[in-house]
């Protein structure tokens, strides 16, 4: 949640689908972050996942990301969050250039996004509304309720997934964002608390935490966690003055 930038640069990771988890590390929403931990995985049923940084990309600094995909022409569709500065807007991958930018009412903070079909999703943070877009033109086709807050969303092709802050991720059908079904995402046997930015990567889901550095992959159907990455290494390559020590691990023990 509250997602910045990284200092002027998007990070593509391994697999391709988590570009967007890499962009949004790591969190920030004003709170003092806890101590530092050491992220250590060694149990069996965890995987200790691993990384690299393939090539990284230029990125307005004014944009407060909170969501962003790739659309299949390549660019980079991204949801922009904070009162009174929220809109979807698509971008030149390479260049970082705003090709287009479609501004939320002032009363709206921007959340995270998908594509789902031929439709845009965009969440809300606490205002409880799904904006609807074309994704093509931006254009702001209408939009939905949703009884929770918003924070990060994905489809798995069939339905959306979508996460509020807390260790439930809920399935909702696309068209009515009706609820499916909700799972709660355990680690260890312990709620994950703070599920935020989602993906759905070759039949697993892929969420960061917020104020946690580490990348976390769990099985859609039980919200087991059976994979984590510690991306706290990204910070040697960040040059942005404004970073703060968060956790790099918030595995239940």
């Amino acid at each position: 949640m509250c997602r910045a930038d990284l200092s002027k640069r998007l990070w593509r990771l391994l697999p391709a689908g988590l570009i967007g988890l890499a962009a949004l590390l790591p969190g920030c929403r004003g709170d003092a972050p806890a101590a530092e931990d050491t992220l250590t995985v060694s149990e069996p049923g965890i995987e200790q996942l691993s990384f690299g940084v393939i090539r990284s990309f230029p990125h307005d600094t004014a944009s407060f990301t909170q969501g962003l995909f790739l659309h299949p022409d390549g660019t980079l569709i991204e949801s922009v969050g904070s009162y009174g500065s929220s809109a979807l807007q698509r971008v030149d991958l390479e260049t970082g250039e705003i090709l287009r930018s479609v501004p939320l009412d002032s009363s709206l903070f921007g959340e995270g996004c998908c594509l789902h079909g031929d439709t845009i999703y965009q969440l809300t943070w606490q205002e409880h509304r799904v904006l609807l877009y074309d994704p093509e033109s931006l254009e702001l086709l209408g939009e939905l309720e949703c009884a929770t807050d918003g924070w990060g969303i994905c489809s798995d092709g069939t339905s959306l997934i979508m996460s509020d802050g807390t260790s439930f991720l809920y399935y909702r059908e696309p068209g009515t964002f009706a609820l499916e079904d909700r799972i709660q995402v355990t680690c260890r046997g312990q709620p994950l608390p703070n599920v935020n930015e989602l993906e759905y990567v070759n039949g697993r889901i892929y969420a960061n935490v917020w104020r946690s550095d580490s990348i976390f992959r769990s099985d859609p159907s039980t919200g087991r966690v059976d994979g984590v990455a510690d991306a706290s290494n990204l910070r040697a390559a960040m040059d942005a003055p404004w970073i703060l020590p968060w956790n790099s691990s918030i595995i239940p023990t």
